[in-house]
């Protein structure tokens, strides 16, 4: 540890002398680690083999107990006494010693969580019931204002909640039938309070004795850490009179004032179980709290564990929860807890949605642990005041001391969050709160702490108490370090020396004033104070992604017009609002809106247009030594590299005798080294597996044969298509049938209007259409009487969902049922992409319980959202069947529309397949349709699918209507393929994510390396096409689609990707991930070039570089806006935009055919009077109103009309009468 110290310190300390000076001590230390690890690892390996024959005798014993406990798995009897409950002593299956022995009674083996029995006067609408919020009534409205003030949370609906209330069950599904063991240890639960509430503490309480099985619950202590007596009597005489009439519960009186602490500690020493939990005052604990977070303990006593916290609304009481197993526990380097999404290492650890989380922290108020394990790390830091800092000291203990911290999903526990607290701090907050944090860093961060005084350096030489027996412990406890924790527990920490450019006070010279957050948190506004202040508020970074940090918030700009003022938000690490550019001296430049941060006036900056003026120039100034110069860094870096490259291999010459002599992995008697043991059984595992799935598919293969060959014998050899029937109970004339629109009456308007904003279609109507509903057929008559081959291989249908509409998944669902042949259908794999359980509980148990009423049906459940993309290929897993086809869960297939697609793919299997696409109108949901095989997917150098019509050379080659259409790309979301072939091609790029751009990149890869692309006539499937998308993400959809699209160009379009980036030229220098594998895959299948598929299939494209005569920002230079489409499509008009911008919407392109175009639409001048704005249009390249002259540095003159276009006066361009005057002169970025 102290050798890990000092190397931090090296690579932290700004100066040193010399550079040979860290060289040379560098070297030193490296060729230190590198022996004395060789010499430990010898250690190890010796101590393995002198243990192997240990394991092996350890794992008979431990078969040999299960055997027996299995002969006992039916024998449930009641529980004991639960006083012979001790200490498991040490980790994992050390509850066996507290199993019966002898002639011992036997205990319960087997248990599942407690259920609750219902109040006997329970009021299902009382107040507050199942969770329910309450609503003050005006008359009441002042008093809770009052008690409001008093208790920071809304104690008049506390108060007229009952202390017994129902709440909703918070639990994932797969937690309400857990099995635990019959022998749990008992718990203590700990609950302080000081001038709390009477109804929150009692309900607090009485939820504990409520819902906690009687065995597993000792005692409940109550510690009032000095209640003051006036405007609480209730917590004195009244509550001991209270408490005498509850069984189990206990109070203890502080003498004076601890704090919660020091109050904890006193509590804890009064607990008799072996197991103590910790509850806040104004919590209510949920069914099935308690056993998930003692059977996490019971397996290893060094786990300490934290329920699912859900949040009881401080202002009306109402319960609310959301997914579990979602969120962890990180820090800032200001030392403050924060909450953030579980990392992708931690979801692929874990296997199901109701595995524990392992957290680097805790939030503190809540958790369980072993009693002799919390006395043996040191319980609390004694030291420490009131409360903050505790749950960051004790997170840090247990990871660095051997423990485990954990968040467990089936435990649920309700709290109420309160903004401010409502007693204050006998030293101050600050003070307190410093002090605690102060010790926290000195302790166990080792060289780290230099990060925290950085965001407190008014803390440096503050006194912080003696922490010496604090270091003395961790000593005795062979503590990790620091940085053990941050390479093994919190690995996506970011540090803040590694991504800054400039840090400090950010100073406007001019005024002397310094920006400052003054306290804001996120959606707040930046402003300044004084440069004379010194407080954590201040210290801004200026980071290597080009933004603005204050702690965990970047300063962002989503209104780009002069005197919009300049947000605080979550970083995103996309740019875009976020981007800044700064010189040392000068501007802070907004780089989307070209707008310059500006001191501005009274203490709120705001954005202006750039100009120099000494309001707009701004210094860092750097108060904290520690920041290392960037060129200085780098040569530390390198050269650490290059001596760690360097020592490596002459440590390997030196130090291979000790292996080569004496390698006690070199055994001849067969013994093996155990994670290579483990690693070949994984595989053994892996292989039997795929050798099952093949045995499956061999076996449907030649049932499917046998069949056939019956179907032949009887002259059968050819299959017409499959004829549904009809539902029993089948309404011509019901809503929606034969496709028919569903109109909403004028009363249920409001109801329809608001389901809409939920899914963006009309789930109103929808729901009023039967699952079952009938269809018009729309397939060309020649496919009517087509016949099909016999011996068509079988698909399974893969459907991913998200927070999907009940009515429009299971019509889905339906429709593939009803309308596809049984002998064709191997399965249909729902998958459910973490739909949210508040507001979706239909799709949880209600969909499990329907989906197992289906034949073939089956439902999989992402334990996390994946997106599309990897949801898809979750689903893909669990097929079986050869053939693969995908839906979105907004469809309904027609009449015949399988045998078409699988008959393709029999005739060539590599043959990617897709139905012709009809629309379900998203506003009543009729069936629409037009004719068949006219349309084919296309793309434009956005990379964005478009639909087109088939080229000339594609309509000869046809030579039938019902003839496959081939396609440059698909839409995506429908096609089928075969199986194997799809795993060939590499499925999906991994790499990929959400959804946008899989569409393209499978389209690209399909041709280039050897397949086709069709659309098929006689198949037809409709789809509800959504305007807007109903979810969300943690980044926009727009940045994940353009990283998506970067993917692509990268790897599949070779030379051509600079038509992309000419559209996206702000993509440049974004990260787009790793696509080696992808190159390496491409290589591997020989694909050919994308000049090839330019050449060979989509033919009819339009290079921008052979039609484009100018491109870019067209500047109007006396006014420096240039023309902008405002992210607007066709029918809107064109806008202005200040020419500093730099967003995609402002690039145009003058083409040989004398139109202006962005993207697929051109200007176009239909209205052609003086005055009127420009409009946008479909491209249609026939000239007329979208033809324009222009030559450089000149007028944009409308041919048609012999007008000119205007600067006009506002943010619109008009058409006037060309004049010559300055407002009408134009000039593009670049000419050819």
């Amino acid at each position: 540890q102290p050798l890990s110290n000092f190397i931090i310190k090296i690579m932290l300390v700004r100066k040193r002398k010399s550079f040979i000076f860290a060289f040379g001590i560098i070297l030193a230390t490296i060729w230190i680690i590198t022996v004395l690890r060789a010499v430990n690892t010898k250690s190890e390996l010796s101590n393995q083999v002198n243990n192997h024959q240990d394991n092996h005798l350890n794992a008979d014993k431990d078969h040999d107990h299960r055997y027996k406990q299995n002969l006992q798995q039916n024998h449930i009897h009641d529980h004991g006494d639960q006083n012979h409950q001790a200490d498991k002593g040490h980790k994992k299956d050390d509850h066996h010693e507290n199993l019966p022995h002898g002639n011992a009674p036997i205990k319960l083996l087997r248990r599942t969580a407690f259920q609750p029995t219902l109040p006997n006067n329970l009021v299902h609408n009382a107040p507050g019931e199942n969770g329910r919020p309450v609503s003050v009534p005006k008359k009441f409205q002042a008093e809770s204002k009052r008690l409001f003030n008093r208790n920071k949370f809304n104690q008049w609906a506390s108060d007229k909640i009952s202390l017994h209330r129902t709440l909703p069950d918070a639990r994932p599904k797969m937690c309400v039938d857990k099995v635990y063991p019959g022998d749990l240890p008992p718990t203590s639960v700990v609950i302080v309070f000081h001038n709390e509430a009477w109804s929150t503490l009692l309900r607090t309480v009485h939820s504990v004795l409520d819902r906690t099985a009687p065995d597993l619950l000792t005692e409940i202590i109550l510690v009032d850490d000095k209640s003051v007596v006036s405007g609480h009597e209730e917590l004195h005489a009244p509550l001991d009179k209270y408490i005498a009439k509850l069984s189990k519960v206990r109070i203890l009186r502080n003498p004076k004032r601890e704090g919660l602490i020091r109050a904890r500690l006193n509590g804890f020493a009064a607990t008799k179980a072996p197991i103590v939990t910790f509850l806040d005052a104004h919590c209510e604990v949920n069914i099935g709290w308690l056993e998930p977070l003692l059977e996490r303990i019971y397996h290893d006593r060094s786990t300490v564990v934290c329920p699912e916290i859900d949040v009881i609304s401080d202002e009306n009481f109402e319960y609310q929860h959301g997914p579990s197993g979602i969120m962890r526990g990180i820090f800032n380097w200001d030392l403050h807890f924060r909450w953030r999404a579980v990392s992708q290492e931690e979801q692929k650890r874990r296997k199901s949605q109701a595995d524990p989380v392992r957290s680097p922290t805790m939030a503190g108020g809540l958790f369980a642990i072993n009693s002799n394990y919390f006395k043996e790390i040191g319980t609390y830091d004694e030291e420490m005041d009131i409360w903050g800092g505790e749950n960051l000291e004790i997170s840090f203990r247990i990871w660095q001391c051997g423990g485990t911290l954990e968040i467990v999903p089936c435990s649920h526990v309700g709290h109420v969050f309160r903004k401010s607290q409502p007693y204050g701090f006998p030293k101050g907050v600050v003070d307190t709160l410093g002090k605690n944090s102060q010790r926290v860093a000195e302790v166990w961060m080792d060289g780290y702490k230099e990060f925290f005084y950085e965001r407190q350096p008014h803390l440096r030489g503050h006194a912080y108490g003696d922490i010496s027996k604090r270091l003395q412990l961790r000593k005795k406890l062979k503590c990790k370090s620091f940085k053990w924790y941050l390479d093994n527990v919190y690995t996506d920490a970011v540090l803040p020396n590694e991504s800054v450019i400039a840090k400090g006070k950010v100073r406007n010279p001019a005024s002397d004033m310094c920006l400052d957050t003054l306290g804001r948190q996120k959606l707040g506004y930046i402003g300044v104070s004084p440069c004379s202040r010194s407080t954590s508020t201040m210290i801004i970074s200026y980071t290597v992604r080009e933004e603005l940090v204050v702690t965990d918030v970047c300063l962002d700009v989503s209104t780009y017009s002069s005197g919009s003022k300049i947000q605080l938000y979550e970083c995103h690490g996309m740019k875009g609002n976020q981007l800044w550019t700064h010189k040392k001296g000068g501007p802070i430049r907004h780089g989307t809106s070209g707008l310059c941060l500006d001191r501005g006036s009274n203490n709120s900056p705001v954005m202006a247009i750039c100009n120099g003026s000494p309001s707009q120039i701004w210094i860092f100034e750097n108060p904290a030594k520690i920041m290392i110069n960037r060129r200085r860094r780098c040569r530390y870096t390198l050269a650490v590299i290059l001596m760690g490259i360097g020592i490596f291999y002459v440590a390997q010459i030196v130090l291979s005798s000790i292996f080569d002599n004496n390698d006690p992995t070199n055994l001849s008697d067969g013994k093996l080294d155990q994670s290579k043991a483990e690693q070949d059984m994984k595989m053994a595992a892996k292989d039997q597996i795929e050798r099952k799935i093949k045995q499956a598919r061999s076996a449907q293969s030649a049932n499917d044969k046998q069949k056939n060959a019956a179907k032949t014998q009887k002259g059968e050899k050819e299959r017409p298509i499959f004829q549904p029937i009809l539902p029993q109970n089948h309404k011509p004339a019901a809503p929606g049938e034969n496709g028919r629109a569903v109109d909403v009456p004028k009363e249920y308007q409001q109801m329809s209007e608001e389901l809409f904003q939920k899914h963006h279609f009309n789930q109103w109507a929808s729901d009023r259409i039967s699952v079952h509903r009938t269809l018009p057929d729309p397939r060309p008559e020649m496919c009517k009487s087509q016949t099909y081959p016999v011996d068509l291989s079988p698909t399974s249908v893969v459907i991913v969902f998200y927070n999907e509409a009940w009515s429009t998944l299971i019509r889905t669902v339906h429709s593939v049922l009803d309308r596809s042949p049984p002998d064709l259908l191997h399965e249909v794999i729902l998958v459910d992409d973490s739909s949210l359980v508040v507001g979706h509980e239909d799709l949880h148990q209600p969909l499990e319980e329907y989906v197992r009423q289906l034949d073939k049906v089956r439902l999989h459940r992402n334990p996390q959202r994946e997106g599309l993309i990897r949801a898809r290929l979750r689903g893909l897993e669990q097929t079986s069947a050869p053939i693969v086809t995908f839906l979105d869960a907004h469809c309904e297939v027609n009449v015949g529309w399988l045998e078409p697609l699988l008959n393709r793919i029999y005739e060539d299997r590599t043959a990617v397949v897709c139905p012709e696409i009809d629309s379900i109108d998203l506003n009543n949901f009729a069936y629409k349709y037009g004719p068949s095989g006219v349309l084919r997917g296309t793309f434009n150098w956005d990379l964005s699918f478009k639909w087109s019509i088939a080229p000339t050379s594609e309509r000869i080659r046809r030579t039938s209507p019902i003839e496959p259409l081939r396609s440059p790309t698909m839409a995506g979301g429908l096609f089928a393929i075969d199986r194997d072939y799809f795993l060939k091609l590499g499925t999906y790029d991994k790499g990929l994510e959400v959804w946008g751009a899989e569409n393209m990149e499978l389209s690209f890869k399909v041709w280039q390396c050897g397949g086709t692309l069709e659309i098929i006539p006689c198949s037809h499937v409709g789809h509800v096409f959504r305007e807007v998308q109903p979810y969300d993400t943690s980044v926009s959809l727009h940045s994940i689609a353009n990283r998506n699209y970067q993917r692509v160009a990268e790897v599949w379009m070779d030379d051509y990707k600079k038509f992309f980036y000419q559209r996206h030229p702000y993509l440049h220098d974004q990260p787009f991930g790793d696509v080696s594998q992808n190159l390496k895959l491409r290589q591997k299948l020989k694909c050919r070039s994308f000049r090839w598929y330019l050449q060979n299939v989509f033919t009819d494209v339009i290079l921008p570089n052979e039609t484009v005569l100018a491109t870019g920002k067209i500047r109007n230079p006396v006014s420096n806006m240039c023309l902008d489409t405002l992210g607007g499509t066709s029918n809107s008009f064109l806008g202005l935009s200040s020419c500093n911008s730099q967003r995609e919407t402002m690039l145009f392109a003058y083409t040989s055919r004398k139109e202006i175009s962005w993207n697929d639409v051109c200007l176009d001048a239909s209205f052609i009077s003086p005055g009127f704005n420009i409009q946008l249009a479909e491209c249609h390249r026939i000239g007329g109103n979208q033809k324009w002259l222009h030559q450089k540095n000149d007028i944009i003159k409308h041919v048609h009309s012999g007008m000119c276009i205007d600067r006009g006066t506002k943010l619109h361009p008009i058409i006037l009468p060309c004049n010559g005057s300055l407002t009408q002169i134009w000039t593009f970025d670049h000419y050819t």
